[in-house]
């Protein structure tokens, strides 16, 4: 019989309700599952699903922090209106609000191409995006709900400290979301399929109204220049801020799309707004991080660096533009000599 013992109970921060405890195997005997040498494999297959369970947390906090900051700001009165009228107080609910949902079309999207399983790859390539974008959701969602009821969110009557305290730990078990975006450029930017799958997925939707051509060509050459660096870990969190905003493009313009079937038209034309100028933030933050020194880049001495110079001084146009002036033409056509991603 195995000597198993339960040393202590942790006291921990949040998600009370599941009891986490020290565990001490004293010379215990293991027994197998399934093949040997399998393990590894099988082990990362089960933390993908959880992953995208530790996603949907993300979406559910976020989801419950809005209900109750919308709720509470419909009624808390000053100035003589609802503070849901306060311009500051709606940019927050707006973006609670935003949060939920593109952390929930994020979510919906992995689980799809999940069951489709035709295309592990991309499936990877979601996943870690899904748990980083939608655990930080969570939280931020937490933090301006806090926010909007004041001094009230502060107190655990109101719930919103809870939801703060529970969300807090998506962002660091089933991997810590730092980790996921180093995935993102080495082992998946090494890939190279996933990235490519990523954008014929984006390029293929005939029914936008946009198109994904700019954001799409944007993402390739960014994967270019990244996939040059010697060391790209330097502009992971950047990176990986911009993918997972290029695909939450891609879901708004599907939410704009069906924006007459909410009961608040106006709101998701608001935030669709908003979001597309996400897109525009992260592509300023990723030039920015992006090393220039020629001693960044694998191979200096060839002339892939000048190039690499020239892509990143297109990227340079002004891509703080209005979302208003954004290029509307339906028949635009996604050039497929752009998939080819020098690596």
């Amino acid at each position: 019989r195995n000597d198993l013992q339960c040393v202590s109970i942790e006291h921990k921060m949040g998600i009370k309700a599941s009891p986490t405890c020290h565990m001490l195997f004293d010379s215990a005997q293991a027994e197998i599952i399934g093949e040997p040498g399998q393990g590894l494999k099988l082990m990362f297959e089960m933390m993908n699903h959880a992953r995208l369970d530790v996603a949907l947390q993300g979406v559910a906090h976020a989801s419950r922090a809005g209900q109750i900051a919308r709720a509470y700001a419909a009624e808390r009165v000053q100035g003589g209106v609802a503070i849901d009228q306060h311009p500051d107080v709606q940019r927050m609910l707006d973006e609670i609000h935003m949060l939920a949902l593109g952390a929930r079309g994020l979510a919906h999207l992995a689980y799809v191409e999940l069951i489709k399983a035709d295309k592990p790859d991309l499936v990877e390539l979601l996943t870690h995006l899904a748990k980083v974008y939608c655990s930080n959701a969570g939280v931020k969602a937490a933090d301006l709900a806090m926010q909007v009821l004041g001094g009230y969110g502060y107190l655990q009557e109101y719930q919103v400290e809870q939801i703060y305290r529970d969300a807090r730990i998506c962002q660091i078990y089933e991997g810590a979301n730092g980790i996921h975006e180093l995935a993102l450029v080495t082992r998946q930017l090494k890939k190279t399929t996933p990235y490519v799958e990523l954008a014929e997925f984006l390029s293929a939707d005939q029914s936008l109204e946009m198109g994904m051509d700019e954001e799409v060509e944007d993402l390739l050459a960014v994967h270019s220049m990244t996939s040059a660096l010697e060391d790209p870990r330097a502009v992971a969190h950047e990176f990986s801020t911009l993918v997972a905003e290029t695909i939450l493009t891609y879901i708004w313009q599907k939410a704009e799309l069906a924006a007459s079937q909410h009961p608040e038209p106006s709101r998701i034309d608001r935030l669709t707004d908003r979001a597309y100028s996400k897109r525009y933030v992260a592509l300023e933050q990723f030039k920015m991080a992006y090393p220039m020194d020629e001693s960044a880049f694998v191979d200096p001495a060839q002339n892939e660096t000048m190039e690499l110079q020239k892509t990143f001084a297109k990227l340079r146009k002004d891509t703080l533009k209005s979302v208003l002036n954004r290029r509307t033409d339906p028949n635009a056509k996604f050039d497929s000599s752009k998939m080819k991603i020098p690596i």
